[in-house]
């Protein structure tokens, strides 16, 4: 068989692998499960079915290094016969392999998470890799309706690219903090067909905090706005709000107010955010005795709308 038999039938094999492994499923698919369950209950479930979920994960690990081995024995063996072409196919192929985000379902954290990255240190090139970052972010971010535009939807992944390459390249780097914050960030706003259910955006906010509890960044904030408008997880919502009052995030002076606001509306009934807004008057236009007028939202927005990102509350 021919070399070039041999590639072309490697990855036919590999796309129909890949189609028998993911029947049924697409893109505007509903999620198999609600991916922000504790991955520990879902590893419990597993457990229960019998199924040894840690198996599969390393199943699927070998299957995806197998595959990349694969391509650098075809550029190796394509270069020994000089045929360039088919040699940079390989290389590229790999190389967009290795690119791919790998999930992380066996965890929590985000992806790059890992005791080696804290910032520590000013590192010349990943100040250069921020900056580059950063400029494709500011470039689109206080326009409105920004992430719906393709174009910066491209800039954002392109952005989280840099980002991420950071991390791992310079894990000690003081600008890992502000990285994470970011790609949280981006994810959020402007690649949502990305994250559909959140997931990554919360992850890579929480760690911004971790990594730096001082982050200049209203992290806390965002991360309270997801849980409270996105996913509805009031328990959650009420605890992230309460951080960004008790931990002083002070990245706008509305957004403690608003923190304030939305723990009341999500913890009194009287004012909960689920009530309806607008309870007729008593006959007469007069409040009854004890009877509080519907909670106000803050100006220009809807009391039940999702505040807009990192400006604060307008």
């Amino acid at each position: 068989m021919t070399l070039n038999k041999s590639f072309h039938h490697c990855s036919l094999a590999l796309l129909l692998c890949a189609a028998a492994g993911c029947e049924g499923w697409n893109r505007k698919s509903d999620p198999p499960r609600d991916l922000n369950e504790d991955s520990r209950a879902v590893v419990e479930k597993f457990r229960e079915s019998g199924v040894n979920i840690a198996d599969e994960l390393e199943e699927m690990a070998r299957l995806r290094q197998a595959y990349i081995e694969q391509l650098i024995r075809l550029e190796k063996l394509y270069l020994e016969v000089g045929d360039m072409a088919r040699a940079n196919a390989a290389r590229r192929q790999r190389q967009r392999t290795e690119q791919i985000e790998v999930y992380p379902y066996a965890t929590d954290k985000a992806p790059e998470q890992s005791s080696e990255v804290t910032p520590a240190e000013s590192v010349a090139e990943a100040d250069r890799m921020y900056a580059e970052a950063d400029g494709l972010i500011q470039s689109f971010r206080k326009i409105p309706l920004a992430g719906t535009l393709k174009a910066n939807q491209d800039k954002a992944a392109r952005a989280v690219s840099i980002l991420k390459d950071l991390i791992r390249r310079y894990p000690r780097s003081d600008k890992v903090d502000d990285a994470a914050y970011w790609i949280g960030e981006c994810y959020k706003e402007y690649l949502r067909e990305d994250d559909p259910e959140n997931d990554l955006a919360l992850r890579y906010y929480l760690w911004a905090i971790e990594l730096n509890p001082r982050t200049p960044h209203p992290a806390r904030f965002q991360a309270a706005v997801v849980y409270d408008f996105r996913l509805h997880d009031r328990i959650r919502a009420v605890e992230m709000y309460r951080r960004v009052i008790e931990d002083n995030e002070d990245y706008h002076f509305t957004n403690p107010r608003y923190a304030a606001q939305r723990i009341a509306e999500l913890t009194d009934d009287e004012k909960s955010a689920y009530r309806p807004r607008h309870e007729p008057l008593p006959e007469g236009g007069a409040l009854a005795a004890g009877q509080n007028p519907p909670a106000a939202a803050p100006a220009d927005t809807p009391a039940d709308a999702e505040p807009r990102s990192t400006t604060g509350v307008p």
